[in-house]
């Protein structure tokens, strides 16, 4: 099936708008001469007795047979011998109860009767069929033809006869490549006793050929804005694709800096937690030094006293032992004691020596355990914990601020990857089919129909030159 084009509903518009009753008018009425004879036009088709309207005016009758093939032709009031073949051709079928019958074998049948007209334009102008409206007119008794209808067409009157009046656009649907604009049309009714009267089309290509085409530019500067259009939401992706990257490479790096923070706040806080320690210790430590200084103080005062005992008691002891060895006559006991006594007065020198070393440690520990000042320490611990504590702190923040950041950014990056992918979706499902439809259908359908103006334009005569337009006739013979 062609596609069908919007467009081609408002030229259809168009041209039925002018009316079928005017139109029908104009042959509808026209006196019948007898069956293959003669069609005497009305003075709305042509004047006869005025050469200069002959020249602005052609018409042309046809006679057809019952199946809408041609029997015969004139032009004006003389048969036509011309080699010029009629520019549309005419079709009829009829159908009873469901099947193909021929015309003559319906005559007098009763039954649910559909009869179609169709008319195909056999002229091309440049690659293009001359179009032509046909409009029919059909007069069928009411007391025989009941429940009428017609599907391309109207019922103009109804009384004890209806008329019908059926259009078709011959050469249109291929000229646009549509199949909204039908060529044919059909008359369907419930029938009495089968008869049928005269009926009359009318075929003319100068409602085609007066469109004015001047007015499709503005269909062209719809084709430039959407194309424009296009270009400009081309921009809009390649920017909004760019974005999305952006978001992604800030999500990432978010990310980082989240992980960085979470570090960072996790080693502060341990450094915050070792420094109370060390401040806990540290006053836990200080009166304990305190305690150790005094300590020392004592102990300090007591060298000297302590030194002097241990060397008196010795030197007593070393006395004694050298009175004892003097006294005794017993030589083994002397000689033990001469020896004990030797061995003191070798060590006792390096004991006495020894202590005095002690002695003066223990004073100058002592005495710099006593000037020590913890003030300055505790004070700057206090400090550092302070600092420590307020960098810990921080760190929290700057991690609560750095993962409300990667937050952010990753839905940012979400929304982005979203924005653009709803973008080149709207691109490829919408902005896509219109700009294909501008290009193709639109911009292809403005231009099938100047040429099919065109096409319409170049027919203005059937055998005589000097007329300015022609008009069709088609006459088929009544049945009954």
């Amino acid at each position: 099936m062609k596609k069908p084009l919007i467009y081609t509903l408002a030229l259809a518009a168009l041209i039925i708008s002018t009316g079928f009753t005017a139109i029908f008018s104009s042959f509808a009425t026209t006196e019948q001469n007898p069956s293959n004879t003669l069609i005497a036009p009305s003075s709305d088709l042509a004047d006869n007795s005025s050469s200069t309207s002959l020249q602005k005016n052609e018409n042309v009758y046809v006679i057809t047979n019952s199946d809408g093939s041609l029997n015969k032709s004139f032009i004006n009031n003389t048969i036509n011998t011309s080699s010029e073949s009629i520019p549309i051709e005419a079709s009829i079928t009829y159908n009873l109860d469901g099947s193909e019958i021929k015309a003559e074998d319906l005559i007098n049948k009763s039954g649910h009767v559909k009869i179609t007209y169709k008319f195909t334009a056999t002229k091309s102008y440049q690659g293009k069929l001359i179009p032509f409206l046909t409009v029919t007119g059909l007069d069928l008794d009411g007391t025989k033809f009941k429940n009428i209808k017609i599907n391309h067409g109207k019922i103009i009157s109804e009384s004890d006869n209806t008329l019908l009046a059926g259009y078709t656009f011959a050469g249109l649907n291929e000229n646009l490549n549509t199949d909204m604009l039908s060529d044919s049309f059909t008359v369907e009714a419930d029938v009495t006793s089968f008869e049928l009267p005269d009926t009359y089309t009318f075929a003319t290509n100068e409602l085609f050929a007066e469109i004015d085409t001047t007015k499709l530019t503005s269909v062209d500067s719809i084709i430039n804005s959407i194309n424009d259009l296009g270009s400009a939401f081309d921009q809009i992706l390649a920017g909004s694709a760019e974005l999305t990257k952006g978001s992604t490479d800030l999500a990432t790096g978010a990310q980082k800096l989240a992980t960085g923070a979470n570090d960072l706040a996790t080693g502060a806080n341990h450094l915050a937690g070792g420094i109370t320690l060390l401040d806990t210790k540290v006053n836990e430590f200080t009166p304990k030094l305190q305690q150790l200084a005094t300590t020392l103080s004592t102990l300090s005062a007591k060298s000297t006293a302590i030194h002097q005992g241990v060397q008196g008691t010795f030197t007593g002891l070393l006395n004694t032992l050298q009175n004892v060895a003097e006294s005794t006559t017993d030589k083994t006991t002397k000689a033990t004691l001469n020896q004990i006594i030797a061995s003191y007065n070798t060590s006792l020198p390096e004991l006495y020596t020894s202590l005095g070393t002690y002695t003066g440690t223990v004073d100058q520990i002592a005495s710099a355990t006593a000037s020590m000042d913890t003030t300055e320490l505790t004070t700057g611990i206090a400090t550092l914990k302070s600092g420590a504590n307020d960098l810990a702190s921080g760190a929290n923040q700057l991690a609560t601020g750095a993962n409300d950041l990667a937050t952010g950014a990753n839905q940012l990056s979400a929304g982005m990857s979203t924005l653009n992918d709803g973008l080149n979706t709207f691109k490829q499902q919408g902005l896509n089919k219109l700009i294909n439809f501008a290009n193709h259908d639109l911009n292809s359908f403005t231009n099938n129909l100047r040429s099919t103006v065109n096409a319409a334009n170049s027919y203005h005569h059937y055998s005589n030159s000097n007329a300015n337009s022609v008009k069709f006739v088609f006459k088929t013979p009544a049945l009954h």
